[in-house]
Formats: structure tokens, C-alpha cells, sequence
């Protein structure tokens, strides 16, 4: 093997592959330099590069590239990874990560100089809607990484408004009125049907006409429907998501 570094970073190397080999990278920070590509050790942990392939036991191996969410079956998250429910992102744990988010805008928020991770907790993904540079227009907010209210995207229920309601006619009956008839007959009076309809005989003459008066009409509509909510959630199986963090 040769040195590979100076003194103040020493490192080995092999003669053959000069970009393989171990090296200190930083105080406290040493790396496994495997084809130029460093997997470092800190006091914190492992610190996995980016492009790094997460080999299990069974010797199946996960191409996870970094900040990527997965469905995941189990109930623990494996080496390397994290569930993604809104925490914090620290410097200490996840120190490439956490520059992501921060270069980012930290679009899942903020706890104190900390971004967070998205908060993937009972919800589905869907694409930036502008990811091309122009606005599909297919979902209201969608051009904002991170957004999830529900007011935009949705709700495990929900009640119609009348407004959302589609145009019907109601159905019901209208009832027949009273009307109530005096014709304004004296004593001794004889009354003949006319154009006029006036007294023809009687003790005195005069003309009179009929009086009648009708109650209101009044609709009586039927009654349908419970202002109860309805299911709104597509058909779903439950999996924890998991995020490459280091």
C-alpha cells in the first residue's frame, strides 16, 4: 500500500487502486474509500454516500438513492433508513440530508435550524404538477413540493354542500284551498245569477256583489337524504414508508 494523503489526513492506499483504500477524512471522521466513492464513520454513525448499494444478510442488495421515500412491509425501518413522519432532520444523524432539505427551501417545514422530513403518515404521493416548468392544472396546488392540505387534495370524508349538490326537481303535492262564499243577502232578498250578479227582488232594491276569500296554497314537499358524509379514500393497503436518511 502507499500513502495516499498528506499528514494531516493520512490515508492507504493500493499501489493497484489508488482510489480504494482508508483514510481519515476529518477530526473525528474516517472513511472506507471503496472506487472513489467514501462510506464514512462518525461518532454519529455510518455515513453512507448517496449512490451506495445497502446489502442484506440474504445478500439481496437496494440501489435506495438518498431522500427517496419507499413502501415499506415491515414494521422497523432497515440500516440506512428512517420512517418519514414530519421529524426532524438533524445534523447529527442525517448531515447530507439535511443540507438536501435546507438547499431545498426545507418544503416539510422547519423545527427550529432543522428541516423535516415529509409527513407521509396516512396520505398518498402525488407529482408536482408543474415539473415540467408549466402547470398541468390537473391538481389546485399542486405546484408547491410539500403541500398536502386537505382543502387542496382531499379527505378520508366528506358531506356534500348545497352547493355541490346536482340540479333536481323536487317532488311533492299542493293542496286544494278553501274558499269561503257570502253574497251579501239580506232578509228577504232574492238573488239571480247575472253579469252583475245583483239582488233582483226583495224588501229593498239594491246591488250587491259576492264576497269570497281563499286560504293560502301550500306546497308540501317530500323529504330525502340524511346529511350524513361519505367515504372518500380510494382502495388502499397500509405500509409504513421508509426514506434513505444515511
Amino acid at each position: 500500500m502507499q500513502a495516499l494523503l498528506s499528514l494531516a489526513n493520512a490515508g492507504l492506499a493500493y499501489d493497484s487502486d489508488p482510489d480504494t483504500g482508508l483514510l481519515r477524512v476529518a477530526a473525528n471522521e474516517q472513511a472506507l474509500r471503496v472506487g472513489g466513492i467514501d462510506y464514512r464513520y462518525t461518532v454519529g454513525g455510518l455515513i453512507l454516500p448517496a449512490s451506495a448499494v445497502i446489502v442484506n444478510s440474504d445478500n439481496s442488495d437496494y440501489r435506495w438513492i438518498l431522500g427517496v421515500p419507499y413502501p415499506w412491509l415491515f414494521g422497523s425501518a432497515p440500516t440506512g433508513c428512517v420512517f418519514a413522519y414530519g421529524q426532524a432532520c438533524t445534523t447529527a444523524l442525517y448531515p447530507t440530508l439535511r443540507g438536501q432539505l435546507i438547499a431545498s427551501g426545507s418544503p416539510y417545514g422547519n423545527n427550529g435550524t432543522d428541516p423535516l422530513f415529509p409527513n407521509m403518515q396516512g396520505v398518498v404521493v402525488a407529482g408536482r404538477s408543474n415539473m415540467s416548468g408549466v402547470d398541468r392544472g390537473n391538481l389546485p396546488g399542486g405546484t408547491v413540493l410539500g403541500a398536502g392540505s386537505p382543502a387542496n387534495f382531499g379527505e378520508a370524508s366528506h358531506t356534500l354542500t348545497a352547493a355541490e349538490l346536482p340540479q333536481i326537481t323536487p317532488s311533492g303535492t299542493v293542496s286544494t284551498p278553501t274558499i269561503a262564499v257570502n253574497d251579501n243577502v239580506f232578509g228577504g232578498e232574492t238573488v239571480a245569477l247575472g253579469a252583475d250578479v245583483a239582488v233582483l227582488t226583495g224588501a229593498g232594491t239594491s246591488s250587491r256583489g259576492i264576497t269570497a276569500a281563499s286560504s293560502a296554497l301550500t306546497f308540501t314537499g317530500n323529504a330525502f337524504g340524511a346529511n350524513g358524509s361519505h367515504n372518500n379514500v380510494q382502495p388502499t393497503i397500509v405500509l409504513n414508508w421508509i426514506m434513505r436518511a444515511y
